[in-house]
């Protein structure tokens, strides 16, 4: 090694060629598999390295330095993704590809995908990251922490990304978030997303509208317009239906 380890982190791997990843005080982090002598550079950078962890699809990788900063790397390209201040230990999700969690000064922050954190207080070091679950050590003692993902999947929703919302609420929402997911991809014409959602409430009156969409589709019909005109009436909008009616030539519903 060309200066001293600062951190190691299992990876895991086929029994006999396991891997570590190790970080340097140089600012090197290397790849070591326990069969071969010569560890693989994945990269550098100007400073020493305080904690690291590698994404579930080991495309990403996530590193604590000694300015407290977490940085995040494509290690494809090497770029930079994006930095957070005020970080002493990094988790990625291991459920999540774009989903994080670091702590830091009494504070837990997650991160999903390029939107901001949001924080709650916790003490310690984070470990680990499953699902809905972030595991923390402080001083001697290691406690898990439920984490209700509600908030990465509304800032999902506001930008319309409706299969990344579904993901992240199978990490752990309340029925009231799976209901306002189900809504959302419904008025935004995404029923494959909508109708596992409102199977998660068993919503029948819902999951029946979606089936008569379905069917209509399945005969030929491709008006969008026509399909949200239903959705709204569904709902007691009938104000907003029959405007949509009316565009659709459908004045008579």
């Amino acid at each position: 090694m060309e200066s001293l380890i600062r951190y190691i982190k299992v990876i895991g791997g086929t029994p006999g060629k396991e891997g570590l990843l190790v970080g340097l005080k140089n600012g090197q982090i290397l790849k070591i598999f326990t069969n071969n002598p010569f560890p693989i550079l994945l990269l550098k950078q100007q400073t020493s390295v305080r904690c690291l962890d590698l994404s579930c699809s080991r495309t990403k990788i996530a590193v604590v330095d000694e300015n407290n900063t977490c940085l995040v790397y494509n290690l494809k390209n090497k770029e930079l993704l994006f930095q957070e201040p005020g970080a002493n230990s990094v988790a990625w999700n291991t459920h999540n590809e774009d989903m994080l969690c670091y702590s830091g000064n009494g504070i837990l922050n997650i991160k999903a995908s390029n939107f901001p954190v949001h924080q709650q207080k916790l003490q310690g070091f984070v470990v680990g990251f499953s699902g809905s679950k972030i595991f923390c050590l402080h001083v001697y003692a290691m406690t898990a922490v439920e984490v209700p993902q509600s908030a990465s999947m509304y800032q999902y929703l506001e930008t319309k990304q409706y299969k990344e919302a579904y993901k992240v609420a199978c990490l752990g929402v309340t029925d009231g978030d799976w209901r306002a997911l189900a809504m959302e991809a419904m008025e935004g014409l995404n029923f494959d997303i909508a109708k596992k959602a409102f199977t998660r409430v068993r919503d029948l009156k819902y999951l029946e509208l979606l089936q008569n969409i379905e069917e209509r589709k399945k005969r030929g019909e491709t008006e969008s317009l026509a399909f949200l005109a239903d959705i709204y009436a569904y709902q007691g909008k009938f104000q907003e239906a029959a405007k949509l009616y009316k565009k659709t030539g459908n004045e008579e519903k």
